[in-house]
Order: C-alpha cells, then structure tokens, then sequence
C-alpha cells in the first residue's frame, strides 16, 4: 500500500483518437488525472557544436487512488504538467505480488 501524501502531482492528459491522411495526430479533450507522482529528469548532451536538452519522467498511477483504464490508447498520449507538455513513449502494469490486481501502471514519458 501506498501513502497517499506522497502522491502530490495533478496532471492533464489527452488521449490520441486518430491521425488524418498525412498523419497528424488529433487529441481528444484533455481530462484530470490526480492525485500521481510524477518524477522529472533532465539529462543534457553535448556535442562539438551545439547540445541537447531532453526532458523526461516517470508517472506513477496507483488504481487504489486513481480510477483508469491504461491500455494501448496510452501510447502517444500528451501529459500536461503545467509547464510543459510531455508524450507517453511507453508504459508498464505493476501487479500486486500476494493477488491477482493491478498495483500500479508506470508511464514513460519524454
């Protein structure tokens, strides 16, 4: 079991629907998914003229606290934070180690 005080994040999702016939993405309406915890990394990489900055993170969902359905409609999801927006590039489902439920999805965000 998870403390919920440790959950602090609120974040705005919008799932993809559907791309057009030169593949641009359409997103549907963006919905609250709180309380979660969102961890941030930042890694920078240096070139000999220029460098990079990526942004990515990890959002911890926990279904006992956030009712969701995580399926692969997931994948290319945006996250807004409030600051910036992040893309969904991959996820995990974490069962429960003594019953046959979820514990907790992971999302791989960039």
């Amino acid at each position: 079991m998870i403390d919920k005080r440790w959950l602090v994040d609120s974040l705005k999702v919008k799932l993809l629907v559907g791309r057009d016939e030169w593949g641009k993405e359409s997103y549907g309406e963006p919905f609250d998914l709180s309380p979660v915890r969102f961890d941030r990394s930042v890694s920078v990489q240096h070139y000999v003229k220029n460098s990079t900055r990526s942004h990515q993170g990890v959002i911890f969902i926990y279904p006992e606290y956030v009712s969701i359905d995580l399926d692969y409609d997931w994948l290319h999801a945006i996250i807004i934070d409030g600051q910036r927006e992040y893309k969904v590039t991959g996820f995990q489902i974490n069962m429960h180690p003594f019953q046959p439920k979820v514990f907790s999805y992971e999302l791989e965000v960039v």
